[in-house]
């Protein structure tokens, strides 16, 4: 799978969300280079020409950092935190 990051962007990860009708939907957590500013929408239009619909993420949440481990992975499960106390 090809990943095209925004010029904005320093790294983003993405998680599936339950959703009751597709089964499970993505969830992009972005962390913006130093200085940069970006919107959802702005990034969700790069994305368009270059994804498929349905693999374009109609949600973000935008974080300083990925949260990581001392080896350098992603912790799904702390992305799977925030999310939940996003959505409550």
């Amino acid at each position: 799978m090809v990943i095209f990051i925004p010029p904005k962007v320093s790294e983003v990860v993405f998680v599936g969300k339950p959703d009751p009708v597709k089964g499970e939907v993505p969830v992009a957590f972005v962390s913006l280079k130093p200085g940069e500013k970006a919107d959802a929408e702005e990034i969700r239009e790069y994305l368009v020409d270059k994804l498929a619909k349905y693999k374009i993420p109609m949600d973000y949440i935008f974080l300083e950092y990925i949260p990581k481990t001392a080896q350098g992975k992603t912790q799904k499960d702390e992305l799977m935190k925030i999310l939940k106390e996003k959505e409550s």
